[in-house]
């Protein structure tokens, strides 16, 4: 394990070539000991501490033209959400590319997810501990 930090910006779905970057770096077994991600960086990032090679791709790849995950149908449906997080989340995505929590609990790499507080402005942090209340 690399003693350093792996830091992953967000983007939506500038967030496909970190994937595939980080799809290398597992395909060549090179972790970080630190990894922190913000919004699309995240969700890339905890793929990546899964060890869920090709996970990211084949979701925002394959499911790019589903009206269901993305798209103006999805915006005017919900009233301005372009993406679909609940479909992102759990079914059916989850059912076809079903995510190793157990595995992303064993990781000995420390991570941080950042966030903003809406009503204040400010930055929130999430870690391991905390990220599943």
């Amino acid at each position: 394990m690399i003693q350093g930090a792996l830091i992953l910006e967000g983007g939506a779905m500038r967030s496909v070539y970190a994937a595939g970057i980080l799809d290398i770096l597992l395909e060549n077994n090179i972790e970080f000991s630190y990894v922190i991600g913000s919004s699309a960086g995240a969700l890339v990032k905890a793929n990546y501490m899964a060890k869920h090679i090709g996970r990211s791709i084949r979701i925002n790849v394959l499911h790019s033209n589903d009206s269901n995950y993305f798209g103006l149908k999805q915006f005017i449906r919900s009233k301005g959400d372009i993406f679909n997080f609940n479909y992102l989340y759990y079914t059916p995505i989850n059912d076809l590319y079903p995510y190793d929590m157990d595995l992303l609990q064993k990781t000995k790499q420390q991570f941080i997810i950042t966030a903003t507080d809406c009503e204040t402005g400010l930055p929130v942090y999430f870690q391991k501990n905390n990220m599943l209340k």
